[in-house]
């Protein structure tokens, strides 16, 4: 899963985006993509840095037409790709690449690639506690695979305030369903706005402590507290079908070939509850 950084580059009606995995793991291989709107005289790409360098670039294109109302329009798309290896773990930034157009000097947007090292407690049974973005430890759940939890934009808020919220599975397995029934947590204490989000749900990778996970949002609400002091938004449960690669004892030389099957199974996850300190409004404030 790409992800797109938001920033575009125009001049002279001209696009320029650089995509990217936001979270790898060390000596992970992946492919840095650019995409242009043109068909640009010169394409430059940046220093990769501490990033090695494996080949590249692919080019590619594509034209596509439409018609509405009797009037097309057309649309072409120009990608260069280069395939890069993951140095040890940190933080990298990809500076911008460079082109050329009509005479013009355009730039991609810079990249932010996190790169995360080899896991410490792979076969613990727990997931690291050490959380990104500043996540508690307690909004983790005990499966090292596979956990679902509550996120929000602040801790702290007044009366009325907006609070952002998301639910997330973060996951290392292939999940091949979802329980449709699920309703979310009732958000006790809060007057909710559900968000749109799309019905085919993607992940993109995320670093969770030492790990990367495929992280699926479920749905996204805004949530406004309607009375002070702590809430607590209490637990919820939601039930997965998941996917794992198994292989059969082998019994000849031809199972080491074909040996290889795969399983369903179901998983009930439970998220941890998440407290939210709701303030009072200050006294004297507006009528309005």
């Amino acid at each position: 899963m790409l992800f797109a950084a938001s920033n575009l580059v125009h001049a002279q009606n001209i696009s320029f985006t650089a995509e990217a995995p936001g979270a790898v793991r060390a000596g992970e291989q992946f492919q840095l993509v650019y995409t242009l709107n043109e068909n640009v005289d010169e394409f430059t790409p940046p220093d990769f840095g501490s990033f090695k360098y494996l080949g590249g670039p692919a080019t590619g294109s594509s034209t596509s037409i439409e018609i509405v109302n009797g009037r097309t329009s057309r649309t072409s798309t120009y990608t260069f790709t280069y395939y890069l290896q993951a140095p040890g773990a940190g933080k990298y930034t990809l500076a911008p690449a460079t082109a050329t157009y009509k005479k013009n000097k355009v730039q991609s947007n810079t990249l932010e690639i996190e790169v995360a090292g080899a896991s410490q407690n792979a076969t613990t049974g727990t997931p690291n506690n050490s959380q990104p973005n500043s996540q508690e430890a307690s909004e983790v759940s005990s499966s090292q695979d596979i956990f679902v939890r509550l996120e929000t934009d602040k801790k702290s808020a007044y009366v009325g305030e907006a609070i952002s919220a998301s639910i997330k599975i973060y996951s290392k397995l292939s999940i091949t369903g979802i329980d449709q029934q699920f309703k979310g947590p009732d958000f006790v204490g809060f007057y909710r706005q559900d968000i749109a989000i799309p019905n085919n749900i993607t992940g993109q990778k995320e670093r969770v402590g030492n790990d990367i996970y495929v992280a699926y949002t479920l749905q996204k609400v805004i949530l406004f507290p309607q009375r002070s002091g702590e809430i607590k938004i209490e637990p919820f449960d939601l039930v997965v079908e998941v996917q794992k690669q198994t292989r059969r004892q082998s019994q000849s030389i031809f199972d080491d070939f074909f040996g290889t099957s795969y399983q369903r199974s179901r998983i009930n996850l439970k998220s941890q509850p998440v407290k939210l300190a709701i303030r009072q409004l200050p006294v004297n404030q507006p009528q309005d």
